[in-house]
């Protein structure tokens, strides 16, 4: 009974409106370290996977996708390679990919923090370090669409707080910023992502 409720309360404590556990991570190339923290700010795409099939080729080139795409500026992808002994194929399929994200060695602490010690895990961290979704059954299909629904209501929440008083405003440089914005909006909106419905 108490191995259950123990059980329980670590689950319902990584679950979405929960701070994202911290972590910091070997780069699976050799380069250095990545840590979550330095994130802050920017929506992070987090997947615990162990790639080795075609199906994790198309993942892999999606994932590349959302980083390359118009919204690059908001989101982050890290992946993390779990369990960290059987990298060595995971990383020739990537190599193969040509991908630009950051590869991470995962640990046996930081997948069970994400609940990846099982089984696949992606995670959706928003821009205050707090976790937007999970999923563990795999990269979902509609991964970008979501994010660009994500990334448009912070940018929309951030226009909406912004209280200048009317004597104060730089209307030359108001207009640049919404030009750059509202062509920001209409690339990113009316974008088609390879493999989406």
């Amino acid at each position: 009974m108490l191995v259950l409720l123990i059980g329980s309360l670590i689950v319902g404590q990584f679950q979405p409106g929960s701070p994202a556990p911290g972590f910091e991570l070997e780069r699976a190339d050799g380069t250095g370290q990545v840590r979550l923290d330095q994130m802050r700010g920017r929506y992070v795409v987090v997947y615990f996977w162990l790639p080795s099939t075609e199906n994790d080729a198309v993942d892999a080139r999606e994932l590349d996708a959302i980083r390359q795409g118009p919204g690059c500026d908001g989101v982050t992808v890290l992946t993390v390679l779990y369990p960290p002994d059987e990298t060595a194929s995971a990383m020739a399929l990537l190599r193969k990919e040509d991908v630009g994200f950051d590869v991470l060695v995962g640990t046996d602490e930081v997948a069970e923090k994400y609940g990846a010690d099982q089984t696949r895990a992606l995670v959706v961290i928003d821009p205050g370090g707090v976790i937007d979704t999970i999923s563990h059954r795999g990269m979902p299909a509609e991964l970008y669409s979501y994010l660009e629904r994500r990334t448009d209501e912070a940018a929309r929440r951030w226009l909406d707080s912004l209280s200048v008083p009317e004597a104060e405003i730089d209307s030359a440089r108001c207009r640049r910023v919404l030009a750059s914005l509202d062509s920001f909006l209409r690339v990113f909106t009316s974008n088609k992502w390879p493999g989406l419905p």
